[in-house]
């Protein structure tokens, strides 16, 4: 699996780049993702995103999270190697998560637990929704749930 990290300057002393590829490699292990996966994570802050969640969303706020698929369309489910064509250099472009930094903050203390499980969270939120999980109905609402608590149990040595 190859996971490309950026991590804007005012963030780069606060979040580890190593920290979120073991995320994103342990969700995608876990929902038995291609090993020629690829994706991409973006550290930001809250005017970069909200002008993405403006142009994208028509949403002219901040947001925690927003996913881009390299896709067209969002198949049901991406984990099965043949759901669609593969590139020349053979990995199996997934999409961009992107993240501000200063939502996941002020979540992390509404919530009160730290930065690091805010931004795990987040991580695999983002990355199931590359996958082609969703939470616009309450059934899909709920395997897409279901699926974050699993990656969190499952990646919770990482955070202590």
């Amino acid at each position: 699996m190859e996971i490309n990290v950026i991590v804007k300057p005012p963030f780069k002393k606060l979040v580890s780049s190593q920290f979120l590829k073991k995320i994103a490699s342990e969700t995608l292990k876990a929902q038995a993702a291609d090993p020629n996966s690829e994706l991409g994570i973006v550290i930001t802050g809250q005017a970069e995103i909200k002008d993405l969640n403006l142009k994208y969303r028509g949403l002219n706020e901040p947001t925690d999270v927003l996913s881009f698929y390299m896709l067209e369309e969002n198949p049901e489910n991406l984990t099965a190697a043949d759901d669609f064509p593969t590139p020349p250099d053979e990995n199996i472009h997934l999409g961009e998560v992107i993240i501000s930094y200063p939502q996941a903050e002020l979540q992390a203390t509404a919530a009160g637990h730290s930065v690091s499980h805010e931004i795990a969270f987040l991580l695999i939120h983002g990355v199931l929704h590359l996958l082609g999980y969703d939470h616009h109905e309450v059934v899909a609402e709920a395997v897409m749930k279901s699926h974050q608590d699993i990656a969190m149990k499952h990646i919770r040595e990482i955070l202590e």
